[in-house]
């Protein structure tokens, strides 16, 4: 579950931002249960990642419990999202492409045996970069940048309830899941819906 109001962070005066993010909220309840084929339906596996001192590529200085949003700070809008849009960019395909390989190789599973994948809608470079780095059809990918913006954690979710209402994700499906996000922080997932 999540829901994001990212337009309260987000400077309209910064070129980088404010184009790119979206409100959004989205929920999912996965449970383990056994499918048509007598196999287990559900979270197959999920790996999280974090590089802290990368933390500076996308970050809010103010407003949290290490430096709160004083006057001095909102002056300065330090209380909106600031990033580094080159090197994130890099980072993330580079992270995330290595993620999803890695989730892939050890729970022995093929690209080809993936029904959607479902990546944090970041933005449309990053979706296009992974799909051509991956070798799979955009088809494959479900994207909705587009439509809602970077909504942030709410990304995901919103994007498998995109996937299951256009029929692209069915009972027994592998699914893929791949996020990065602010800390630094990566994660790949595998779901059978």
């Amino acid at each position: 579950m999540s829901a994001e109001v990212k337009s309260s962070s987000v400077d309209p005066a910064d070129a980088d931002t404010a184009f790119l993010f979206g409100d959004g909220a989205g929920a999912v309840v996965v449970r383990a249960e056994s499918g048509p084929d007598q196999q287990t339906q559900g979270v197959l596996g999920i790996r999280l990642y974090a590089d802290g001192g990368r933390h500076n590529l996308i970050h809010i200085a103010a407003g949290g419990s290490r430096n709160r949003a004083t006057v001095a700070a909102i002056q300065a809008n330090e209380h909106k999202i600031r990033m580094e849009g080159g090197p994130l960019f890099r980072l993330a395909v580079r992270k995330l492409e290595q993620a999803i390989r890695d989730i892939l190789k050890e729970f022995g599973v093929g690209l080809d045996d993936i029904a959607q994948i479902l990546l944090h809608q970041a933005n449309g470079r990053i979706l296009s970069c992974l799909t051509e780095r991956l070798g799979v059809s955009a088809s494959k990918v479900c994207s909705v940048i587009e439509r809602y913006g970077n909504t942030s954690s709410a990304s995901l979710p919103i994007a498998l309830d995109h996937a299951v209402r256009n029929g692209n994700v069915h009972e027994g499906d592998v699914v893929l899941l791949g996020s990065f996000g602010g800390g630094i922080t990566w994660a790949a997932g595998l779901v059978k819906w």
